[in-house]
């Protein structure tokens, strides 16, 4: 076998490892209103965003954009993002791999309901500077959920660097519009459908349990 089909290999089981332990949230408690409707005038507006951020965006942040292309803990707030240090991004690694398979598992749904089409699929004057996603699917935006999710989560663990970490979790959203992945409204939704996992999560016990034992 290649080695970039092993990796390929390795990767679908570690999301698969990853999801299955993912903490428990109930999708009837949590609410996305659905995107605007093509043609409409908020998708156009999400388009007039779009060909902004296509026009002005540099080389450079494209860069930075397509290191996150795979929203892992690591990407988004790793040693070599210059967030987390090597010894704090180790002691919450696995940590961080459960926060992210708990998000995407509670965005996927709406995905499959919206089945909103990719910027760039919907319009092919919109050229992404970033990988394109696996799936064709675009709101509500998951790494806009999981870059709030775990910002919110580690700025508890390490309260001194809060600032950046919210700030960070935040850019995960933009990046995405600014490499032409994702619609701004599918952000907005990701962001809003963040912060009603996060009160999921503060009513479970297992979610409280680990983060309680990571705090300084």
């Amino acid at each position: 076998m290649k080695f970039k089909q092993l990796v390929v290999v390795f990767t679908v089981m570690a999301c698969q490892l990853s999801a299955e332990a993912a903490w428990q949230i109930n999708p009837a408690n949590l609410r996305v209103p659905a995107p605007p409707a093509p043609g409409s005038p908020g998708d156009q507006k999400d388009f007039e965003i779009l060909f902004q951020y296509q026009e002005k965006r540099t080389d450079e942040e494209c860069r930075a954009a397509n290191l996150q292309s795979i929203p892992s803990l690591a990407a988004l707030f790793g040693p070599q993002t210059g967030v987390l240090t090597e010894e704090e991004f180790a002691a919450v690694e696995e940590f961080g791999g459960e926060v992210v398979a708990t998000v995407d598992k509670a965005v996927a749904p709406f995905k499959r309901r919206f089945t909103r089409e990719r910027p760039y699929d919907e319009n092919s004057d919109i050229r992404p500077c970033v990988r394109k996603p696996g799936g064709a699917l675009s709101y509500p935006s998951s790494h806009a959920a999981i870059g709030v999710v775990l910002g919110d989560v580690l700025a508890q663990i390490f309260p001194d660097k809060q600032d950046q970490l919210h700030r960070e979790g935040q850019r995960v959203g933009e990046n995405r519009v600014l490499g032409g992945v994702h619609h701004p409204s599918d952000v907005v939704a990701g962001r809003k459908l963040a912060l009603q996992i996060e009160g999921e999560l503060q009513k479970n016990s297992d979610f409280l349990s680990a983060l309680q034992a990571l705090k300084h």
